[in-house]
């Protein structure tokens, strides 16, 4: 199992022309993720994974959106399998056998 914590902070964009034609200024903003990753040891092709950015929801407009929000929490969970590795050595078989 594999678990992991990311901060990122970004410092707030100040120093822009005042203008119809430029960026407008941003405000500082700190974002959190967790992550979780598991791979059964009976299973070694399966993968389970869970992830949580911006775990505390904060709200944010990153520099040069023109004051388009960032996304908020945002919750993934997958599963993924190696059919390839399983189909490989399922053929090794065959061909040992035939």
């Amino acid at each position: 199992m594999t678990t992991g914590y990311k901060l990122r902070w970004y410092d707030a964009q100040q120093n822009v022309e005042d203008s119809i034609y430029f960026a407008k200024a941003s405000e500082q903003y700190t974002l959190q993720d967790i992550y979780l990753s598991w791979q059964p040891k009976a299973h070694k092709d399966l993968m389970l994974r869970a992830t949580v950015k911006n775990i505390a929801d904060v709200y944010y407009e990153p520099y040069l959106s023109n004051g388009v929000p960032g996304p908020g929490r945002e919750v993934r969970l997958s599963m993924t399998y190696d059919f390839l590795t399983h189909y490989l050595w399922l053929l090794e078989g065959v061909i040992s056998i035939g």
